[in-house]
């Protein structure tokens, strides 16, 4: 059950007495309304306080996928919002208004008084009194508890429950309610959804608070794509009236009949409204560090640079941009130097303008930015707002103009459709609806293919820009488009480009095209140049079946990937390669050269130079790791992303090595280091050990492992099929081996379902198995004890069978029945256990962690985040709801402790236990490459948890 939608929540059967039934009441804007009564005769088991306990346990569950802005000093929304309530009779609950950084065009609330606006839906608002009309819209369902009301319904239909007592009862009962599976009937028990109520409040709201109700109808109609239809009694009594023409013939039907003070009144401009508004759409979200009491963080010296995925020099030649996950950086070519970098989390390619002047860039959320290179600084902010969205996005090299692509299936048959944006305006100047549109003569494969490819995000139309900027091409199987960006306006395309089809394609120069066609032989495929626009052959050759981009200037190419390269520059009409690169980031301005160095740098230089100046990079942020281990003495940390990896020792903050990337790690008691170091450059895969302790970082090489294998701390698990079909899913053998000798410690077979395999503390590893399997039904009459527990479980099919064994002989150790089940019904099962001393933490399918005895399965405690590090010792569990936000539970009692922000997101942390004359402390690794290190609280002492330096 997911609580939100466009506007609004939900709503029920409630009555909402006529505006002339109660004396008037003067406001000051002029508008004299009548005071409204709101009734309800739909059961509510919340009274104010547990309404106020319901959203909070929502919120913890909703805004651990939301990235929240802190509210400012000139915090406008909740002005407005306050605005709004002193127009309504007071009520119990406390409000808050909070802005999410999102790209959706959406305002939601979760009851209790909890309001959420995206910062999308601030871009799209013309003035403060449309944004007044959806905050007065999500405060109408909460003024009248919808939310509680509903969840009253749905607790009583689900789990039979019928009353709620104190804040921890609110919570359990919500964990429950969402760890349930819905029962059969339950949506059509659900009462209509209808957000007219809603709108009646909002209107009586806004109207007493002085603003223009006409607002309210005018971005209803415009949000929410209505283009003023109201419907008539024909489409109402067919039942073909659209809610958003309900929700607009109903609103405007209210605003006729006020009083003409109030429906006369007309929006007003605000300095500080605008102002506002044009800081929160130009501002990114960030996260605001408390400081913990005790902290002592340790700089990692020098930290692990992030690996870069673009490079491209300017139209002049002059400049290079170099980007990674999280920024962008603009080098001087000549002067060998950086000139500045940009934040710039999640965004698409970055391009330099055709006059080599600014650096565009836009992200999927259509935020465009324009940066000027002499100043450094950002020129313009642009939010775009395209109600029905963007599927697929291309920004011109001008920032001008934003291609847009759609995809949506009509009883199953696909249609794209294009549309070109002036990005200054916020207008559609070119629309080609249907530019691709399947039909019953569509072929079965396409149709799947185009599905496929939106549910997984590819782009679905293969888009290119000229190299100068001028020109797009666009193509989607048998459609294609060219398009002059320049002068706006279509250009024809000729000869071979009416053969386009799902071609590979790129410009070569400002008026060629190099194209990839089938397959002829050995793994090559056909390739043919063409002159642009008339599709005259120019050349015919060949290429394999690899990536081609354009380099910034010269009929040169790049191409992914090649034998001994990640990738190269290519001159088709010689066939021959000038440059290969071991790491992909590569581009070329004639002869020219800019690539990634292995240490992530940016090195420039000449076709066929020996050598190659070296630019130094400022940093990215920590992007998430590949895999990371901290020692368990806290003395030591390594970090892999895709490219490479780094070792530090924590006493100092310095580094030790900069190794080889590796996909997994574990560091032993004795500070030896086992890692499985995959496929890289020139390198083969294999398995290692370092000794971290060593002044050399002495290390031993185990020899190559198969691409199935995965280790687990010193151990190499392999999952061998013994069945006629090889699935290593059932029929298999679970075959263990000890890295440093190779040899195999213990086998087993397993008829049926292989294990899920996870971690443990100490001298242990989890197997378990789905209960509804035959594996576990064999586990269960192995061992007398889980019959017991299987005895006394509501539903004996559902939930899953653990099991702990001795990782390097596969003795058995513990048995039990955990009753957490799979709500996908196998689709996206999410469920996933570790075991710490004598409890097993699991983490659900809701954002949640349920803590259960591992002797016998009763439930310990609950809460909302997912563990990141534990301690049987201690009895700590540091978990993660938030992105930047630690979370510290006691696992004896799944109470929280505390909970805190390091400013940064979190990556990494380890619970260090105190010894004999040492302190105990909590290691944290967050993105800007700090491990912040806090002492541990006092064993058996909930009540000394870390303070911080701010009150939540």
């Amino acid at each position: 059950m997911r609580l939100r939608a466009l506007w609004a929540l939900t709503s029920m059967a409630l009555c909402l007495l006529p505006l002339a039934a109660f004396a008037q009441s003067p406001v000051s804007s002029g508008c004299s309304l009548t005071l409204p009564s709101f009734t309800s005769n739909a059961p509510n088991i919340f009274n104010d306080q547990q309404e106020q306990y319901l959203g909070e346990a929502l919120a913890e569950q909703e805004e651990s996928n939301l990235r929240l802005i802190p509210p400012g000093p000139d915090d406008q929304m909740t002005r407005i919002g306050e605005k709004l309530l002193a127009a309504l009779p007071p009520s119990g609950v406390h409000y808050r208004f909070r802005i999410y950084d999102s790209g959706e065009i959406n305002g939601f609330s979760l009851g209790g008084g909890r309001v959420y606006i995206s910062r999308k839906l601030i871009a799209a608002v013309k003035n403060e009194d449309e944004l007044a009309s959806v905050l007065a819209h999500e405060i109408g369902h909460i003024y009248t508890h919808q939310n509680a009301i509903e969840l009253t319904r749905a607790l009583r239909f689900r789990i039979g429950i019928t009353q709620v007592g104190d804040r921890a009862d609110v919570f359990a009962k919500i964990h429950l309610f969402f760890s349930t599976p819905p029962k059969e009937g339950e949506e059509k028990d659900r009462e209509k959804v209808d957000q007219l109520l809603a709108d009646r409040v909002a209107l009586y709201a806004m109207a007493g608070a002085g603003y223009a109700p006409g607002s309210f109808v005018s971005f209803l109609n415009e949000s929410m794509m209505n283009k003023g239809k109201t419907g008539n009694w024909l489409s109402d009594a067919f039942g073909i009236t659209g809610e958003a023409s309900q929700r607009y013939r109903t609103a405007l039907k209210l605003i006729s009949v006020l009083p003409p003070g109030c429906k006369e009144i007309q929006p007003a401009s605000s300095t500080a409204f605008a102002s506002w508004q044009k800081n929160v759409v130009e501002e990114r979200a960030k996260a605001v560090a408390e400081g913990v009491n005790g902290d002592r963080p340790i700089k990692l010296d020098p930290p692990l640079r992030p690996s870069l995925w673009h490079i491209r020099f300017s139209p002049d030649g002059r400049y290079v941009l170099a980007q990674d996950e999280g920024s962008i950086t603009i080098v001087d070519k000549a002067a060998v130097k950086v000139l500045f970098r940009i934040d710039a989390p999640d965004v698409e390619a970055a391009q330099f303008t055709p006059d080599s002047q600014s650096v565009v860039f836009h992200n999927n959320d259509l935020r465009v930015e324009k940066w000027n290179i002499a100043s450094g600084k950002r020129t313009s902010v642009k939010e775009l707002v395209v109600y029905d969205g963007c599927r697929q996005t291309l920004l011109s090299p001008d920032g001008n103009i934003l291609v847009c692509g759609n995809i949506s299936f009509h009883s199953g048959d696909p249609r794209i459709d294009l549309r070109l944006i002036d990005v200054e305006s916020g207008k559609a100047f070119f629309e080609k609806p249907g530019f691709y549109s399947g039909s019953m003569f569509t072929s079965q494969s396409a149709a799947y293919i185009l599905a496929l490819e939106s549910l997984a995000g590819i782009n679905f139309i293969r888009m290119i820009v000229s190299p100068d900027g001028r020109y797009l091409i666009a193509t989607s199987f048998d459609r294609s488009l060219g398009y002059d960006l320049e002068h706006r306006q279509p250009v024809p395309l000729g000869g071979k480009f009416q053969e386009l089809g799902q071609a590979r394609m790129s410009f070569l120069g400002p008026d060629q095209v190099f194209l990839i066609g089938n397959e002829i032989k050995n793994g090559l495929n056909r390739a043919r140049i063409l002159s642009f626009p008339d599709g005259r052959l120019v050349q015919e050759t060949q290429i394999g079946d690899q990536q081609v981009e354009s380099t910034s200037k010269g009929r040169t190419l790049i191409v992914r990937p090649l034998k001994d390269y990640q990738a190269g520059i290519l001159d088709p009409f010689q066939g021959k390669f000038l440059v290969g690169s071991k790491l992909a980031p590569l581009d070329a301005w004639n002869s020219s050269v800019a690539m990634e160095g292995s240490t992530g740098n940016l090195y420039l230089g000449e076709v066929g130079a020996q050598e190659m100046p070296e630019v130094i990079l400022p940093m990215g942020p920590l992007p998430n790791p590949r895999a990371a281990a901290f020692s368990p003495d806290g003395k030591y940390l390594a970090v892999s992303t895709s490219n490479r990896a780094e070792l530090w020792n924590l006493q100092t903050g310095k580094q030790l090595n900069l190794i080889r990337p590796f996909r997994s790690v574990w560091i032993d008691e004795e500070d030896h280091l086992f890692g499985q170091f995959p496929k890289f450059l020139d390198k083969e895969p294999t398995e290692l050990k370092l000794n971290l302790a060593s002044s050399g970082g002495a290390g031993r090489d185990f020899g190559k492992y198969e691409g199935t294998d995965w280790q687990y701390r010193n151990l190499q698990f392999r999952f061998k099929p013994q069945g006629r079909d090889k699935a290593i899913g059932h029929h298999a053998t679970l075959e263990v081996k000890n890295m440093e000798t190779q040899a195999v410690v213990w086998s087993r077979d397993y008829p049926h379902e292989m294990p899920a395999c996870w971690e443990a503390e100490d001298n242990r590893l989890v197997l378990a198995w789905d209960l509804g399997s035959d594996t576990a039904k064999s586990e269960i009459k192995s061992y007398p004890a889980l019959q017991h527990e299987i005895a006394a479980l509501k539903n004996q099919k559902k939930g899953f069978v653990l099991e702990t064994v001795v990782p390097a002989t596969g003795a058995p150790l513990e048995q039990v029945v955990i009753p957490e089940i799979d709500l996908t019904n196998g689709h996206n099962d999410k469920r996933r256990a570790e075991v710490s001393g004598g409890f097993v933490l699991v983490g659900g399918e809701h954002g949640n962690t349920v803590i259960y005895g591992l002797k016998d399965g009763s439930k310990v405690g609950e809460f909302f985040g997912s563990v990141i590090a534990s301690n049987a010792i201690s009895g700590l569990l540091v978990a993660t709801n938030r992105e930047d936000e630690i979370i510290l539970v006691d696992e004896r009692t799944g109470k929280e402790l505390q909970r805190f922000s390091l400013g940064s997101p979190i990556r990494v942390a380890q619970i260090v236990p105190g010894t004999l004359g040492k302190d105990g402390s909590i290691l944290i690794l967050t993105a800007d490459q700090i491990v912040h290190r806090l002492p541990l609280p006092a064993a058996n002492d909930p009540q000394s948890a870390l303070s911080t330096n701010s009150a939540r």
